[in-house]
């Protein structure tokens, strides 16, 4: 039997008083089935470890059982392991059993009495009324053991228990329902077959209780990396490795022992756990699956499909199908019918990875081909992932169109005041460029990253900023146009003070403007 929960658990209080007042109603006779479930790492088993702490402290009888997957196990394993560990902490003794009894709970526990050695477990079990004899026999067990202390039996990991063991959990719930008896399951909600989908429902008709985990809130994200930590946690640090788990509190866990500078690397045991989880998948959902990662957390299913299988899209649909019901994805309808988003940033992350870089970037190049085909005069508000696209695929694609969609979605930011994303944008543009020689597109990357800079620069250090929105004014005086000259060094964003060379900028530009005029003015203004 597992020893009481010593760790701190986080964030699952409301999860916790409901299987409490379960508790509370064994206490008084009536047996609950409580079923906790959710996705690898959610904290189901942590969560009936709490409980089960709690039903120790108030002297109830625990038992626990780990389901392993039932085409390796011998038929009825959890209730064998359940058993046992019920008789390590309750005597035959005192449960005072009838030999028949016994005998027939031999065929589960055949250490529980003395058998001939030639005896096979599952000889005792050929016909229905040996099965019910056998379902018979453990509710006597149960019961007596319920009269003596309340009973507690978790069952771990039911998605992977045999059929046989579903059917004696519902023939024990529905039989011992006025007992003092506690039956804990729990079970990954990506994993569910359509027997335990059958049990499920036929425990519903004895009150069964279900609850889904999902992922910590910000908060309770923040207590359990303070916890791991030791000491506080940055707000920026915690909305991080909350925006890359959900929540998933072994996500969580992992990503928060990763060195500082390690901090976007997939942990090691995050890998395998999601390795393992795609592995189930059919070849058609990984193949959607990574062109959807391409294109992000979130994606237009119309357009990976048409980038997968352009003629069977019926195909590609039972692919998504399969992704939503193993928990991979979500559906997005506030974006749209076809809109999806990965559930956790870590399995995109994963999915992402698991292909090559010169593979990745034929993916974003057909997704930018296509995207462009399809937004027609939408482009810009689409700018900033084009630009990502480009970006990734610029071997293929060019660099013009780096460069392009790189200043359409810095100047879209600039706009909206999104001022660090803007300078990303911007500087990606100029970085493309590859040093071509100066000309108006090229002052306007400079201006945008200029006033980007600017706004997210500390007030007396600018001067990298003023350098870039200086170059493009030298380019636009020359050229003439000293309405983009006046408006670059005139922007909100700018700030003289303390910045070299400034003023010089702006006594170049005041012989161009008719004295008196709003430009004279705002120049003077900058200056002053």
């Amino acid at each position: 039997m597992r020893q009481p929960a010593s760790r701190q658990l986080f964030g699952r209080e409301r999860e916790l008083a409901v299987l409490i007042r379960a508790l509370d109603d064994s206490e008084r006779g009536s047996a609950r089935v409580v079923w906790i479930g959710g996705e690898p790492g959610i904290g189901k088993t942590r969560l009936a470890e709490e409980l089960g702490a709690t039903a120790a402290r108030r002297r109830a009888t625990v038992a626990w059982a780990r389901c392993v997957d039932a085409d390796a196990a011998p038929p009825y394993w959890p209730w064998a392991e359940a058993i046992r560990a019920l008789l390590r902490t309750i005597t035959l003794d005192e449960l005072q059993l009838p030999v028949s009894c016994l005998e027939r709970i031999g065929a589960l526990v055949p250490d529980l009495v003395h058998r001939p050695a030639t005896s096979d477990r599952s000889a005792a079990l050929k016909t229905a009324s040996d099965r019910y004899q056998l379902f018979d026999a453990v509710r006597t067990l149960l019961q007596r053991a319920s009269s003596h202390a309340v009973l507690v039996l978790v069952f771990d990991d039911l998605h992977q228990a045999d059929a046989g063991s579903l059917l004696l959990l519902e023939f024990v719930a529905r039989e011992l329902s006025d007992s003092r008896l506690l039956l804990v399951v729990t079970y990954r909600a990506d994993e569910m077959s359509t027997r335990l989908m059958e049990t499920m429902g036929e425990l519903a008709r004895v009150g069964l209780q279900k609850m889904v985990l999902t992922g910590l809130g910000l908060s309770a994200t923040g207590q359990l990396l303070a916890h791991l930590a030791r000491k506080g946690c940055s707000g920026d640090f915690v909305r991080d490795v909350h925006a890359r788990t959900s929540g998933n509190p072994f996500f969580v866990t992992e990503v928060a022992h990763l060195q500082s500078s390690d901090r976007d690397v997939i942990p090691d045991n995050v890998r395998a756990v999601l390795q393992r989880r795609l592995s189930r998948l059919s070849e058609a959902t990984i193949q959607l699956l990574t062109v959807g990662s391409v294109m992000g957390r979130e994606f237009d299913f119309r357009i990976a499909a048409a980038i997968v299988q352009p003629a069977r899209d019926a195909d590609l649909l039972s692919a998504l199908d399969e992704a939503l019901e193993r928990l991979i994805v979500e559906s997005m309808p506030a974006a749209g019918e076809s809109w999806y988003r990965f559930k956790h940033a870590l399995v995109r992350d994963a999915v992402y990875e698991s292909v090559s870089p010169s593979r990745r970037a034929h993916w974003h190049a057909a997704v930018l081909d296509l995207m462009e085909q399809r937004l027609g005069a939408r482009l810009e508000e689409h700018a900033a992932d084009l630009a990502y696209h480009a970006a990734r695929a610029e071997a293929l694609v060019g660099s013009s169109r780096v460069v392009k969609y790189s200043r359409m979605a810095g100047e879209r930011m600039l706009a909206a005041h999104a001022f660090d994303e803007a300078s990303s944008h911007f500087a990606r543009a100029w970085r493309a460029r590859n040093s071509v020689p100066c000309d108006d597109d090229a002052a306007g990357i400079l201006v945008g990253l200029g006033h980007a800079q600017a706004a997210t620069s500390v007030r007396w250090n600018r001067q990298e900023a003023w350098s870039n929105v200086r170059r493009a004014v030298e380019h636009y005086v020359e050229a003439g146009e000293i309405e983009k000259a006046v408006a670059a060094v005139t922007h909100p964003s700018l700030a003289a003070e303390g910045v070299s060379g400034a003023a010089d900028v702006i006594r170049r530009l005041m012989p161009s403007v008719r004295e008196g005029s709003r430009e004279a003015a705002s120049l003077l203004a900058r200056g002053a």
